[in-house]
């Protein structure tokens, strides 16, 4: 199972890289179309490679990829050759990461996106599209050069969202459940989201609509618990074969055999690493695409 970061997996990871502000790129490489690492210095730290992978998630690896560098890279290396990692950033509460680089001259700015396909935008500092890795026309934004960088705002943004706010997004929730409500409309995903179920003792196959002021309140709280807490990461296994990962331990997985982590990166690292990827050609992706 290779599941895309939620934004709460974003929300911690882009905690965990902000030791890397300040750094200098060294090398950029894109081995596949789905991957972009990133070599960055920083004085008495040495290097620190960070892997994107491409509509899944980000973070840093030991090891780089083997492969050439693919044209989307080339780009990069040109336009951010020498800049510094000035801001890493998630955007709102979107499975969105924003990279903002420096020189002494200008900022360029760097967006991952972490949902569907996925999507890598350089843009300028005015949020202006240089390139994409992808070009794509939406109903409501246009992903190519000398377009202004637009995303898919979420409805609902959990870092600022109010009880108000919360009820009426349950009442106008069209899924049967809490815990999809939470997992698709929210954005949480879905361990986070049984998560919040389980803190608040709310029954997660209650409809969004049935909750009343009490329990709604208690599932608020539970939603800024689990952006509050401790990077402890883990990777849990049924049956002895890896299923998950989180950057804390959470109430669903007590019980079930764990690996524990210094560093969330590690635990994505490792469980990325357990499935085995094939190799796609340009004609794999257009075929997968039709």
């Amino acid at each position: 199972m290779k599941r895309q970061f939620s934004s709460v997996d974003i929300h911690y990871m882009c905690k965990e890289l902000s030791q890397l502000k300040d750094s200098r790129i060294d090398k950029i490489y894109h081995p596949e179309h789905d991957v972009v690492l990133i070599s960055l210095f920083k004085s008495n730290e040495g290097k620190k490679l960070l892997k994107v992978k491409i509509g899944i998630g980000l973070y840093l690896c030991d090891a780089k990829d083997e492969g050439d560098t693919l044209g989307f890279g080339m780009l990069l290396r040109k336009h951010l050759d020498g800049y510094f990692l000035e801001e890493i950033e998630q955007v709102n509460s979107e499975r969105i990461v924003k990279l903002t680089f420096a020189n002494k001259e200008t900022k360029k700015l760097l967006y991952f996106e972490f949902f569907g396909k996925g999507n890598a935008i350089l843009c300028d500092s005015s949020n202006m599209i240089i390139n994409a890795l992808d070009h794509a026309e939406f109903k409501d934004r246009t992903v190519k050069p000398k377009e202004q960088y637009k995303w898919p705002v979420q409805k609902n943004n959990f870092f600022e969202i109010n009880e108000k706010e919360l009820r009426q997004a349950f009442l106008e929730s069209k899924k049967e459940s809490i815990v999809k409500c939470l997992a698709t409309d929210l954005g949480l995903g879905g361990l986070y989201s049984e998560e919040v179920c389980f803190i608040s003792g709310i029954n997660k196959n209650e409809s969004p609509k049935d909750l009343i002021e009490k329990e709604i309140s208690k599932v608020h709280e539970a939603i800024k618990e689990i952006f509050s807490k401790k990077i402890d990461a883990v990777v849990f296994l049924e049956d002895s074969n890896v299923k998950d990962f989180s950057p804390f331990t959470t109430q669903v997985i007590l019980g079930k055999e764990t690996m524990n982590f210094e560093r969330f990166s590690q635990a994505c690292d490792y469980f990325y690493l357990q499935f085995k990827e094939e190799k796609k050609t340009e004609y794999d992706r257009k075929i997968e695409e039709l």
